[in-house]
């Protein structure tokens, strides 16, 4: 319980009385990390982090038409937050109106599916 609770505070996290995420978006962004990285549950840690986040960001006033996508369409990038290879600014970057998505397979900032690379075909 106790790394549930240290990820529900790093949100209000301070450093000498200034906020370390002082916008909605970092602090969804430090919730998201700590949640899927720090494995308190036993299993969904990364559906439950990625839901957080976005249940989060629709109680301090982001619109839901600006919330990032469902669970289906970030699963590969939660998996890289889940494996420490996401930080809290790129989170943030990713969860702001207007940022593409990041397809952390290809590691561009396109959205899932546009993918432009020609594609040679098959014979």
């Amino acid at each position: 319980m106790g790394l549930l609770v240290s990820a529900m505070e790093r949100p209000r996290a301070n450093v000498f009385g200034a906020e370390l995420y002082p916008t909605p978006h970092e602090k969804a962004a430090a919730l998201l990390h700590s949640v899927a990285r720090d494995h308190a549950l036993i299993d969904g840690n990364q559906r439950t982090a990625w839901l957080t986040m976005r249940v989060f960001l629709r109680c301090n006033g982001v619109s839901a038409s600006t919330v990032p996508p469902p669970v289906p369409m970030a699963g590969p990038f939660v998996e890289e937050v889940a494996q420490d290879n996401v930080d809290v600014p790129a989170i943030a970057s990713a969860s702001r109106p207007g940022s593409p998505f990041p397809d952390v397979r290809r590691g561009t900032r396109e959205p899932p599916g546009s993918d432009t690379r020609a594609v040679a075909p098959r014979r």
